[in-house]
């Protein structure tokens, strides 16, 4: 985009939400008749002006609907993003390398609708700190100002969806009451015309961009959007499409009958009837019109960590400012924090509780029985994760890649949809709950030690064949899981050895109690790593993405 003054080019500026020119300080409105600067000023510049919006228009006209930009490859995961008139820099936003991006020209689909960056990089930025300052065991990369700087402003494509449709309504209710000594039921048929229009209903059309990620920072204000012009895109960045409009078409749809129903039940004639909705929807019949799905662009920053063979992504959406981030833990600031924590709840024990040393080794053993629970539900999470079984637009995009995986993302994807969508950052409240946990199964520990004391071998044995084969069995357990298996069951088979004996000598119950306390820190640990799979994201490897992309 050349400035029509200086020749210069031109980039869209966030504040002033005008094409400037960096070289003779000249803005123009994205509708260049009534430029600022250079146009007000300078008769001659309009005139340019509009010798360059009718450029455009007549490149527009015989494009056939392409824009031609600038696709820039990261040779090492494959990543594609374009750009109208942006020169590559040396970092990939998809893998965090830092790599001199290769550049090619392409001729892509042309967006119908645009909302432009309104967050700029300093608020970004701003937003980014607060929020990343909550988290305390947030790595200390996370903070570090150079890395923070490395935010990108990407256009992120999305289909936009609306609908208009007119005709007969009917939800089922009843009325449940009670007379005398009989219960009653009423069931009811409510009736009700509908004519609606629905417009800026809108799914990610990226399977790079996770469908979580993508929900946890909606939504856009679709009054917000303009019609496309790469003038918006001038200094920025766009990934590429390549989920398909019917991916979310019957998403759409429901969401719009959804609202239909909401709106019927929140009248006051459905209010006076007293009676409820069934949860089900069973009978319920609703219109719907044709859906149609326009292609959109919505600002995202874009800020990518790397570690070792992961990555993790912090996101800010670009018209609101909503953020979400994939934030690791780290190892040292949770065992700092655990070891405090550990220390108020020693001596609150040894001041309220006498225990016998068999009784200590006991409780140790029901603590680590309840973490190998924890652990092996954390196996499954990892799993689910990793494979993006809950993301509809990658699985539904990459059917064939999935091949006999293909049921089970679908039986697990129609499960995450059922469920209420939690950030990414949410399972770090889980560890703060596991220290907790812990603390509280030792107290109940102690309420129940007495009873078990009379038969602590055998509880100790089944305790730890139950805690072993839950991890061992579970079905994404790896070589390191089962090898941890293995251990918790050689320390579960000393405790109960130890309590069919009852040696005279209290360090064998020490010692047993001992192990039992390293097996509890093993799972802590292995549970961190875990859920540091969980907040990170394997290397993307995105070659050959993008290029049939509607």
């Amino acid at each position: 985009m050349k400035c029509p003054n200086c020749g210069g080019e031109l980039r869209f500026d966030i504040k002033t939400q005008k094409n400037v020119c960096d070289f003779c300080d000249s803005t123009f409105d994205i509708a260049p008749e009534t430029n600022d600067k250079g146009g007000k000023k300078n008769g001659q510049a309009t005139k340019r002006a509009k010798v360059l919006e009718d450029e455009h228009s007549e490149v527009r006209e015989k494009s056939g609907g392409k824009l031609k930009v600038k696709t820039f490859l990261c040779p090492n995961c494959g990543g594609e993003i374009y750009a109208t008139d942006t020169e590559a820099n040396e970092f990939c936003s998809y893998c965090g390398s830092m790599v001199i991006l290769q550049e090619r020209i392409d001729n892509i689909d042309r967006p119908d609708y645009i909302i432009p960056f309104k967050v700029d990089k300093d608020r970004c930025r701003e937003i980014y700190n607060k929020h990343i300052g909550k988290l305390i065991f947030a790595p200390k990369e996370f903070k570090t100002p150079g890395n923070i700087d490395r935010f990108r402003p990407i256009y992120t494509p999305y289909w936009v969806y609306e609908s208009k449709f007119s005709g007969h309504g009917k939800l089922k209710a009843k009325h449940v009451y009670s007379k005398g000594n009989y219960e009653y039921t009423e069931h009811h048929d409510f009736l009700f015309d509908v004519d609606a229009e629905y417009g800026g209903i809108s799914f990610d059309a990226s399977s790079a961009f996770d469908d979580n990620t993508s929900a946890a920072i909606a939504p856009y204000d679709s009054s917000k959007m303009e019609k496309f012009d790469e003038r918006y895109l001038s200094g920025f960045f766009a990934d590429i499409p390549d989920v398909r409009n019917k991916v979310y078409t019957e998403d759409a749809k429901e969401l719009m009958k959804s609202d239909v129903a909401d709106k019927a039940l929140k009248s006051e004639v459905f209010k006076k009837s007293r009676a409820k909705h069934n949860a089900d929807g069973k009978g319920d019949e609703l219109p719907s019109g044709e859906i149609k799905g326009k292609n959109a662009m919505f600002p995202v920053w874009f800020l990518s960590f790397r570690h070792g063979d992961r990555v993790s992504y912090a996101v800010v959406n670009g018209e609101s400012g909503k953020i979400t981030c994939d934030t690791p833990i780290s190892v040292t600031k949770f065992m700092l924090f655990s070891l405090i924590l550990a220390i108020p709840f020693f001596f609150l024990y040894n001041a309220v509780f006498m225990m016998q040393p068999m009784a200590m080794q006991l409780i140790a053993g029901l603590v680590t029985f309840a973490l190998s629970l924890y652990y092996s539900w954390y196996l499954g999470q990892v799993e689910i994760s990793e494979k993006r079984f809950t993301d509809k637009g990658y699985v539904l995009s990459h059917e064939k890649e999935l091949g006999n995986e293909l049921k089970e993302a679908k039986k697990q994807l129609d499960a995450a949809e059922t469920k209420k969508k939690v950030k990414p950052e949410s399972f770090s409240g889980q560890l703060y709950l596991l220290v907790f946990a812990v603390a509280f199964f030792a107290i109940i520990g102690f309420a129940v030690a007495e009873v078990l004391l009379e038969f602590d071998a055998l509880a100790l044995a089944i305790a730890g064949v139950l805690a072993f084969l839950i991890i061992f069995r579970t079905k994404c357990a790896d070589k390191k899981d089962k090898t941890i298996a293995i251990g918790i069951l050689a320390v579960y088979a000393y405790c109960a050895l130890v309590a069919l004996i009852e040696p005279v000598r209290d360090l064998f119950f020490y010692l047993g109690s001992l192990l039992q306390v390293l097996s509890m820190l093993v799972i802590f640990l292995s549970v961190i790593a875990k859920y540091n799979i969980l907040a990170t994201r394997p290397l993307p490897q995105l070659k050959g993405r993008g290029h049939d992309a509607q």
